[in-house]
């Protein structure tokens, strides 16, 4: 069995600056302590101290506009409700006056919660503020330095050579990089040599594999298809990868690495296993999300289509309505909730649904019908069978009250997810 070495992308290591200030501080805990070698390809840390400064400043701020967001998204809702109920009571609705009044009492409830969540962060702001003062991401790539644990720059044939190279693999779609091209993909913003950042990454790290003999396991957070296909690394990349160095590659996001890593050498204590949890949390996700859309469309298009909109509730009169459709489906966030006692942990994702309709009222206007709701998926994981689901939806009380709208994963047939360390390739770790 070969030796191997872990292998940051740019991303990933930027992506440190991102974390909590507890999150930061583990990770590194881990990086600074686990039995393996950590090597940096050399155009992954000129990336890296090129971005590391603007990162830090977007982060250092990051608390600084959400009150101001967040009120100014409230004030809208509010006038635009006020408009609304400003119309009905020209046509004399009965009951405006005190609706208007409680809908009152509920927004001032709603600043005084943005109000309270800017006070209860102010603690975690200047913890968050003073981690990036101290710039633990960039010491760590500063002692990896010191102890030669970075790679050599290439040479000018070098980035010749592969610029050439790179010109028909981009031509023909053979990663890595080629979405880098702005002729393959219209948002990218790179030219000249940047273009090709990620083919110079590429050839670095198969050069040191093969001088070293050694296998490699690449920690990149990637999403684009020159990298990533179907959440899994391109074929191309691990059979170009084995044919050129005759050592093996394993391509890994940042959260999956340090889950593994935490599974792997037992670091689950203090306030680690919940850690861990958050990340299986993000790791099932990236997994499931394409699964868990399509599921959520085609069960609520089987709903809006039986549904009797005769008993919708409307604020004005509403006859002859036209239809509802969905209109989109985002992912809102996610949480999780551990039983020490019963080792059962439950993963809860909630999405915003935007359904859009139309009617015509009493004088045969068309009206827009446009509401959105918080749906959720749950997850149960008990550690000794691994995940669950059924992939089944409790609406019980089809009044588009979509608060009752619950995609309940109970049944064992989620097995094949399971995070133990069986599913933990031993050979690298």
């Amino acid at each position: 069995m070969n030796k191997f070495e872990v292998v940051f992308d740019t991303n990933a290591l930027l992506d440190l600056y991102r974390k909590s200030p507890n999150m930061i501080k583990f990770i590194l805990d881990i990086f600074n302590n686990i039995p393996f070698k950590i090597w940096i390809p050399y155009q992954v840390y000129i990336e890296f101290e090129n971005n590391k400064e603007d990162i830090r400043r977007q982060q250092y701020n990051k608390y600084k506009d959400i009150p101001t967001n967040l009120q100014k998204h409230l004030n809208n809702v509010k006038n635009s409700i006020y408009s609304e109920l400003h119309n009905y009571e020209k046509l004399d609705f009965e009951g405006i006056a005190p609706l208007k009044s409680e809908i009152t009492k509920k927004f001032e409830e709603v600043s005084l919660i943005i109000k309270d969540y800017v006070s209860t962060q102010n603690i975690n702001d200047e913890l968050s503020r003073e981690i990036l003062r101290q710039d633990l991401a960039g010491s760590f790539i500063g002692d990896l330095k010191s102890r030669n644990c970075i790679g050599d720059p290439l040479t000018t044939q070098e980035q010749i050579n592969i610029v050439k190279e790179g010109e028909l693999r981009y031509k023909y779609h053979i990663p890595p990089g080629y979405m880098d091209d702005p002729q393959n993909n219209k948002k990218s913003k790179k030219s000249g040599l940047d273009i090709y950042g990620d083919l110079f990454l590429w050839k670095q790290i198969i050069k040191h594999a093969s001088d070293c003999n050694v296998d490699i396991v690449l920690i990149s957070n990637e999403n684009k298809p020159d990298w990533y296909t179907e959440n899994q690394p391109c074929k191309e990349l691990i059979k170009e990868f084995n044919e050129e160095t005759g050592q093996r590659i394993k391509v890994q996001k940042l959260n999956n690495f340090i889950g593994d890593v935490i599974e792997k050498y037992h670091l689950e204590k203090d306030n680690s296993y919940n850690l861990l949890l958050s990340i299986r949390a993000q790791e099932l996700f990236e997994i499931k999300e394409n699964e868990w859309t399509e599921l959520i469309d085609n069960q609520l298009e089987v709903i809006l289509s039986e549904y009797d909109y005769k008993q919708f509730r409307m604020p004005c009169e509403i006859i002859d309505i036209g239809f509802f459709d969905i209109d989109a489906i985002d992912y809102y966030n996610a949480t999780v909730h551990y039983n020490s006692e019963t080792n059962i942990a439950k993963y809860s994702y909630e999405f915003i649904v935007k359904i859009l309709g139309s009617g015509k009222n009493n004088d045969y206007m068309m009206m827009p019908i446009t509401f959105s709701e918080i749906l959720h998926i749950d997850v149960t994981f008990d550690r000794t069978i691994g995940y669950s689901e059924n992939n089944t939806i409790d609406l019980t009380n089809k009044n588009l009250e979509m608060d009752n709208f619950l995609v309940n994963i109970i049944s064992p047939t989620f097995i094949d997810m399971n995070f133990d360390d069986s599913c933990i390739h031993d050979e690298f770790y």
